[in-house]
């Protein structure tokens, strides 16, 4: 399931997305949706996910 939202920042502004993706596996750290989230936290904000 893949859910976008657009919300308001009221502390910078700005308006902001908000992408949600459920993703099912039972291997919850080697998998399609673990690359996927780290791809784009590198690639949109500069940093990998803790």
């Amino acid at each position: 399931m893949i859910q976008l939202e657009r919300a308001y920042d009221a502390e910078s502004g700005c308006k902001a997305w908000t992408l949600i993706l459920v993703y099912s596996s039972h291997d919850t750290e080697h998998n399609s949706a673990v690359a996927l989230r780290e791809f784009l936290q590198h690639h949109l904000h500069g940093k990998k996910s803790s």
